[in-house]
């Protein structure tokens, strides 16, 4: 026998799983990291020394453009996270740039699970649109990575 539900209980559901997705969301966003306190975060050591050349690089990059580029290298994904996932709600986390300008990138990349991904703030989605970040990815980075010059491709 098929049971049919109220119109209050139908909507009791949905509130439920509106609720249960929600709580869910939000035990996963507090799994993020803090943002980060420098421009370069390496915590799979494929910069090795490189990591310093490369900050003093953003951090003047900071200075003249006033656009700021984050990078973000681990050995995998976190747990329980699609790559999508984490990258745009870390992403819309640490707000990369000036506020209210929306002015940051950030690259990531998980070494052991052989995945990258560039997040773009809207204010400079002009300038770096998804189409040029695919492009450097292809072009630039990938090329370098399959060659085993992590540092190289990050740079």
């Amino acid at each position: 026998m098929r049971r049919r539900f109220s119109t209050a209980g139908r909507s009791l559901l949905l509130l439920g799983l509106v609720l249960a997705a929600a709580s869910a969301r939000a035990a996963k966003e507090d799994t993020l990291p803090p943002k980060p306190t420098r421009y370069v975060t390496d915590r799979s050591g494929v910069l090795g020394g490189r990591a310093e050349a490369l900050n003093a690089r953003l951090e003047d990059f900071e200075k003249e453009t006033s656009n700021q580029i984050l990078v973000w290298v681990d050995r995998r994904i976190p747990e329980n996270f699609t790559l999508e996932e984490f990258t745009v709600a870390a992403a819309r986390k640490w707000g990369a740039g000036q506020a209210g300008k929306n002015n940051g990138a950030v690259l990531f990349v998980f070494v052991e699970d052989r995945k990258m991904r560039i997040e773009v703030g809207y204010g400079l989605e002009g300038v770096l649109p998804d189409a040029l970040a695919h492009r450097i990815q292809e072009e630039e980075i990938l090329p370098r990575f399959r060659s085993g010059d992590y540092a190289g491709g990050i740079e």
